[in-house]
């Protein structure tokens, strides 16, 4: 899933916003699932915030999975972490793994500009060989 050449889109000081106390939950939303490629889904995600961050999470119905779509108050800093990098939404992010490759959890990171809310990550959670994971969360991206 890494591609190399991509480029961080620049972000023009007009895209900057006001501070807030807390982000709204991200305007868009995956079409796609793991356990749902067909996109038949009926459940709306949960919606919750943690300090500030407007979490989604969509719950893998007979396991433990679940994919969560996180805005984030504060701006993430992720360059120069060594991560791999993997377009979403027309942007550069970061792939991440959280704890061991293939065993943990799974997040692309990213930023459509410079101010609070305006960050991103993409999790997934996913009973599968590291490979198929990585495959998984691309799908998952590319819905969106």
């Amino acid at each position: 899933m890494p591609s190399g050449g991509l480029e961080p889109q620049a972000i023009e000081s007009s895209d900057v916003k006001q501070s807030s106390s807390a982000c709204e939950a991200a305007g868009f939303r995956p079409t796609y699932l793991p356990w749902d490629p067909g996109g038949d889904r009926e459940s709306a995600p949960d919606e919750d915030t943690d300090r500030g961050d407007a979490v989604l999470r969509w719950e893998e119905p007979s396991g433990p999975g679940y994919v969560a779509l996180v805005t984030h108050l504060e701006p993430e800093d992720f360059e120069g972490q060594g991560y791999p990098d993997v377009a979403v939404r027309g942007r550069k992010g970061q792939l991440v793994w959280i704890g061991d490759p293939g065993v943990g959890e799974l997040s692309i990171r990213w930023r459509e500009g410079l101010a609070e809310c305006e960050s991103f990550s993409l999790h997934l959670l996913l009973v599968a060989d590291q490979a198929d994971v990585e495959e998984e969360i691309g799908k998952v991206a590319g819905s969106l």
